[in-house]
């Protein structure tokens, strides 16, 4: 039982820090809880305004608008494609986490910050110059212009962000929305809020407030997310089954060879005038105290599995770290499973023992 403890607690903390860092990378360093797009056109012409109105909402912490366009972009080496956003980096959200250098600043003309993946292919690091090419979609102004631009920019910021934002280039949307001739345009608005579980009911009200657009929770929007999200629960409702199995199995056979070996004790006791339930008791009693002392050295093993994780973590790539979470709830529920499996266990021998019929063993008979 110790040891079905000490396994199922890093286990669980290793669970739960996995999904953290899932919502952490996707959602808080990624394209937020609720994710907004036009429903009839491919740019909301006024986002400004339309963000203004989300940040409105009640747990709204910000409403950010995103320019998405495709580009390339060319360092010391070949030219690369890459997604092109224009963001406000100055916003306390946006969808990439600063790894190296500073963020650009409103209105900034010059800079550009590069996913860490696709500066290492480039290659090029901060300070260093590149030129962008960008394919700007075709509007009422540009009809009958060349929709492609082409910059020259310093890197002044590598990002992370396993995502989609170690993959592609940032630009300070004031800027790049003004160049498109559309200065308040954007591509989406991803909503950030303070609690990640009330994404599908705003997404919801938002849809039904405002039918013009495509209102998605991060859980519908990304099937990536919410496989991996799901496959973790599996895997430890899995976990947590075997755990079960680990522990009924040779718990119910160790009580009931007890129990065995006990029937003259159980006759005494039958003799003396303990009645069926307060024979049943005893040994469910002795069958919990194994619990309860199994569970306090497991808790131990787990403590220590858990610190040995968090120092050498099971995955780590591009900042997306799996580290275990100290919480309570890594050792409460695995507690909880081993004492109830244990008890569970402990009822069938138990019944046996009250069930015992002392004539037969004062008569040696069994």
């Amino acid at each position: 039982m110790a040891a079905a403890v000490g396994f199922q607690i890093p286990n669980s903390a290793n669970r739960a820090g996995y999904e953290s860092e899932l919502l952490r990378e996707a959602v808080s360093f990624g394209n937020g809880d609720v994710r907004v797009r036009p429903r009839e056109t491919s740019i909301f012409a006024d986002a400004d305004a339309l963000a203004s109105r989300l940040s409105r909402y009640p747990g709204v912490r910000t409403a950010l608008p995103v320019l998405l366009l495709p580009g390339a972009i060319r360092g010391k080496g070949a030219l690369n494609g890459a997604p092109v956003l224009g963001v406000n980096t100055t916003s306390p959200f946006h969808p990439f986490r600063l790894i190296a250098g500073e963020l650009l600043s409103s209105g900034d003309s010059q800079g550009v910050l590069v996913g860490r993946s696709l500066a290492e292919r480039l290659p090029v690091s901060v300070g260093d110059r590149v030129v962008l090419h960008v394919l700007l979609p075709p509007t009422p102004k540009m009809l009958h212009e060349d929709n492609a631009r082409r910059y020259t920019l310093v890197v002044r910021g590598l990002v992370g962000g396993t995502f989609g934002a170690q993959e592609s280039v940032f630009m300070d949307r004031e800027f790049f929305a003004q160049d498109l001739g559309m200065p308040r345009a954007a591509s989406m608005v991803f909503v950030y809020l303070d609690n990640h579980d009330r994404a599908r009911s705003l997404a919801q009200l938002i849809a039904a407030e405002m039918p013009q657009v495509q209102a998605r929770a991060w859980i519908d929007d990304s099937a990536y997310l919410s496989s991996s999200m799901q496959a973790s629960r599996a895997l430890g409702a899995i976990s947590e089954a075997m755990v079960v199995a680990a522990v009924v199995i040779p718990v119910l056979a160790l009580l009931f060879v007890h129990v065995l070996n006990r029937r003259r004790d159980i006759g005494i006791l039958a003799a003396l005038g303990f009645g069926p339930a307060e024979i049943f008791f005893v040994f469910l009693t002795q069958a919990l105290w194994v619990g309860l002392l199994g569970s306090v050295l497991g808790c131990g093993i787990g403590w220590v599995l858990i610190r040995h994780f968090q120092a050498h973590p099971i995955f780590e790539w591009e900042g997306f770290v799996i580290r275990p979470l100290l919480v309570w709830g890594s050792f409460v529920r695995p507690v909880l499973v081993v004492l109830s499996a244990t008890v569970l266990a402990g009822t069938y021998p138990a019944l046996r023992a009250a069930r015992l019929d002392p004539a037969p063993v004062f008569r040696g008979l069994v």
